[in-house]
């Protein structure tokens, strides 16, 4: 839990309230679950996804394998 912490920018600040979770907060157990279920990592940008949600690399990786 505590690593998912360290790498998610909006738990350590950076977020419009410039709030950040306090070792209380964590360590409850609904904001636990909702940590270690990841709803707190941060998002790849737009242009690393496409508009349906995927990842463009896996894309790539699919269009290359063909010529193979």
């Amino acid at each position: 839990m505590f690593e998912k912490t360290e790498s998610s920018s909006f738990l350590k600040g950076k977020n419009d309230r410039n709030w950040s979770a306090t070792f209380d907060w964590l360590i409850a157990d609904k904001n636990m679950a909702k940590v270690l279920d990841g709803n707190y990592e941060d998002k790849k940008s737009e242009t690393d996804r496409t508009s349906f949600g995927h990842d463009l690399d896996e894309y790539k990786s699919l269009v290359n394998s063909f010529g193979d």
